[in-house]
């Protein structure tokens, strides 16, 4: 874990509005785990169960934090990370993120993310 914040912390500043580094997510209850990859959201629910989502950047910046939009089961979403400390289960890692889910209900997730391996 220590090297995965260490190798976060020297590649942040160099990244721009679209070249963060694929990012592991784990939420706060376990599932889903998440990656952020480029423009694509990849959620697995179970083992055999993963979605592959578009993201559309909701500005360009290149700073923290960053907002992207998406549809999540026919329903808009958006997905917020930020550069806070956040700590579940696993251990403790250097970004946070929230998903905020549409229609039919309205739900919050949020969890920790890092540098995936």
């Amino acid at each position: 874990m220590r090297h995965a914040l260490m190798t976060l912390v020297a590649i942040l500043p160099a990244t721009t509005g679209f070249a963060l580094p694929p990012l592991a997510c784990e939420d706060v209850g376990g599932l889903p785990v998440m990656t952020i990859e480029g423009n694509r959201l990849h959620i697995r629910h179970a083992p055999n169960e993963t979605a592959t989502l578009p993201l559309t950047p909701l500005d360009s910046a290149t700073t923290f934090p960053r907002a992207w939009t998406t549809h999540l089961n026919d329903a808009p979403a958006t997905l917020i990370l930020d550069e806070l400390p956040c700590a579940i289960a696993s251990g403790t890692f250097p970004l946070r993120y929230y998903l905020l889910t549409g229609q039919p209900a309205h739900r919050l997730q949020h969890g920790c993310c890092t540098v995936a391996e």
